[in-house]
């Protein structure tokens, strides 16, 4: 799959696009985010387009820095179609683990709303913990380098995901992180492209 830029790079530009459109208040941008009410009525899209809409500029900030170092990186240890997959799948996933949560989770509302390519993230970090669990890795967290084994990562975001869930279950879509994370994690095991 030869896109002449990087998966990750175009995802972060489609990002941007949508980012703008709701910046400068364009129609449309609202209409992406999965709301369980709406998904329900039939706007089945927004399992997927949720990933383009974030909540504020740090937000997206945050994802298209992580998406763009971990894309990259990626790519470059198993190709663009692997990202590619892991990412889109990671997307479903994280959708899943965002509806599975808002009903099983009494402290959620029904009007809670999931936008962010978190999701895509928190797969491909899935993948790495996956796919090489007792190699050593050098990451960035919180913008400090650590070199720590695959499997300690997807501990350290387990953690993670858990203290979200115990201390802001209402302000991060904790499940779709659990459940991209779950998908990379499943896929980054079972692929074979070392």
């Amino acid at each position: 799959m030869r896109l002449g830029a990087p998966v990750s790079a175009w995802f972060c530009g489609l990002c941007l696009i949508w980012a703008g459109a709701a910046f400068f208040g364009l129609p449309g941008a609202q209409a992406l985010g999965i709301e369980a009410r709406a998904v329900a009525a039939g706007e089945v899209w927004r399992l997927g387009t949720y990933a383009l809409v974030h909540g504020a500029w740090w937000h997206l900030v945050a994802n298209g820095v992580g998406i763009w170092m971990t894309g990259r990186w990626l790519e470059r240890q198993v190709g663009s179609r692997t990202v590619a997959a892991v990412g889109l799948l990671g997307i479903a996933g994280g959708a899943l683990g965002f509806l599975v949560t808002l009903a099983l989770d009494p402290r959620l509302g029904p009007g809670m709303r999931c936008v962010g390519a978190s999701g895509a993230l928190s797969a491909l970090l899935g993948f790495v913990t996956g796919h090489w669990p007792r190699e050593q890795l050098r990451v960035y967290l919180f913008g400090l380098p650590l070199a720590v084994q695959g499997i300690w990562l997807g501990g350290l975001l387990v953690l993670l995901m858990a203290l979200e869930a115990t201390l802001w279950p209402q302000g991060t879509a904790y499940g779709a992180h659990l459940g991209a994370w779950g998908v990379g994690l499943l896929l980054g095991a079972i692929i074979d492209n070392r």
